[in-house]
């Protein structure tokens, strides 16, 4: 990235930091306390077993304290749409299965409703202005080294020890019913699993997240966000930890979406109208190849049979469950089922949190036909409607074209994510990816619906000590 993509980065740097990766607490806004704080804890939060209800506090709670402009709730009005979607799929099925009101606390912590209404909430508070973008950044570089300051830890661990995997349950966990999901999922520290890919037995890291492919999608935002940083060395560290994040999660998807997100943000940087050439090219290109070579239906298909190769038994799994999804959306085409199905097979991760039992649901493990189980063709159409409403404001954007570009990348990341992964399921974990989607819907919008500068962040400073 070009040191003028960013124009203000080294006076930035000069304002929000005291030296090295040091936060310069004094002189930020309550919100931006509340929000950096909560990543500069993770590691404590983690081993507590606290990350998830201190996040929902922390979102939540700055949500309803601070975020008071209307032109917040315009600009994040897309993805609640979606979450009120959602909702009124999980309200008609109740009334369809004659639930008791009882059992909507239980729809409304689950993550197949919860997670959506954190969606938004997390880009409502970016698009407030509340939070600057220098002071976030500087706080989410935090979480990669925090991770690769515990894969220090946890590598000779893995290597010196018999066990497959560590898993321990959190304080808080402990105090939780032992047959709650969320006991293992949301509250247990789960550092390492051995795993086989591509024919090798590695170990895959987990640390802050409730699996290890998570690790991987996090690292992708933390690269793209962490790119706007304004001093150069720490940009260059920070983005390094994300990379080992991705490499480290041994995802298949996360590493195929790194690149293909790589290749775009690259590909945005070129000037307008060397994109536009580009684009033309690449188009006309691929169109003489159809004509001369036929459609590449064989190289698809020996890719994805390679992808597939390198963890067969997770791959049958998810082939079966997608199946299992598809054939049962037939029965709920317009509201969808409202949550998701039955267990059908059992997922190797089961094994790390001691259960037998089978553990892949239908409805789960992708996003598309996930969310049409769940939700419907409707919530669905609401969720690409969304999708494509924020690409379209950041490619419009006219200020800040290097947030912009990221984000888009971003972007990208969570669309591609959304083939292999149920999203609702990582939006806790990965929440400064959404907080950063409306931090720079906030700050890359056309004059004409830009809030003014001097609006921004000028809430009363907390009291510092």
């Amino acid at each position: 990235m070009r040191a003028t993509a960013f124009t203000t980065r080294r006076r930035l740097y000069q304002r929000t930091s005291s030296g090295g990766i040091a936060l310069n607490w004094g002189e930020m806004t309550t919100p931006e306390r509340w929000i950096c704080g909560y990543f500069t804890a993770l590691p404590l939060l983690w081993l507590l077993g606290l990350m998830l209800p201190v996040a929902l506090l922390v979102v939540f709670g700055t949500l309803v304290r601070f975020v008071q402009s209307p032109r917040s709730y315009a600009l994040s009005l897309p993805w609640l749409l979606v979450a009120l979607g959602q909702s009124v799929a999980v309200a008609y099925n109740m009334v369809e299965q004659s639930q008791p009101a009882v059992m909507l606390a239980k729809h409304a912590l689950s993550s197949y409703l919860l997670g959506w209404y954190v969606l938004w909430a997390s880009i409502c508070i970016g698009t407030s202005g509340l939070i600057r973008p220098e002071v976030f950044v500087r706080a989410v570089a935090r979480i990669g080294f925090y991770y690769v300051l515990l894969a220090l830890v946890a590598y000779p661990i893995a290597l010196l020890s018999d066990a497959q995997f560590l898993f321990l349950v959190s304080p808080v966990g402990r105090l939780m019913p032992p047959d709650l999901s969320a006991t293992n999922f949301s509250f247990g520290i789960f550092v390492y699993a051995w795993d086989n890919l591509f024919g090798a037995v590695l170990p895959r890291l987990g640390l802050f997240f409730p699996w290890t492919s998570v690790g991987g999608y996090a690292g992708i935002f933390l690269i793209f966000i962490t790119a706007n940083e304004a001093e150069p060395r720490l940009r260059r560290l920070a983005i390094f930890s994300g990379v080992f994040m991705v490499l480290a999660s041994l995802s298949r998807l996360a590493w195929v979406t790194c690149v293909a997100c790589l290749a775009f943000r690259w590909f945005l940087g070129w000037r307008s109208q060397a994109r536009y050439l580009g684009a033309t090219l690449g188009l006309a290109a691929a169109v003489l190849g159809v004509i001369t070579l036929g459609t590449p239906d064989e190289a698809v298909h020996e890719a994805s049979a390679a992808l597939e190769s390198a963890r067969p038994d997770a791959s049958q799994a998810r082939n079966f469950i997608y199946g299992a999804t598809w054939k049962a959306i037939d029965d709920a085409p317009v509201i969808g089922h409202g949550w998701p199905g039955g267990a059908v097979i059992a997922d190797v991760s089961d094994t790390l949190f001691g259960g037998g039992g089978p553990s892949m649901v239908i409805g789960s493990h992708s996003t598309v036909s996930g969310l049409i189980y769940k939700g419907g063709w409707l919530t669905f159409s609401l969720f690409v409607a969304a999708m494509l409403y924020t690409a379209g404001m950041l490619m419009a954007a006219r200020a800040s074209p290097a947030i912009a570009h990221s984000t888009l990348a971003v972007l990208l990341s969570v669309a591609m994510t959304c083939v292999g992964e149920s999203l609702e399921s990582l939006i806790v974990p990965t929440v400064f990816g959404y907080i950063w989607i409306g931090i720079a819907l906030d700050r890359c919008q056309p004059p004409s619906m830009a809030a003014p500068a001097e609006k921004r962040a000028v809430l009363p400073r907390a009291l510092t000590g």
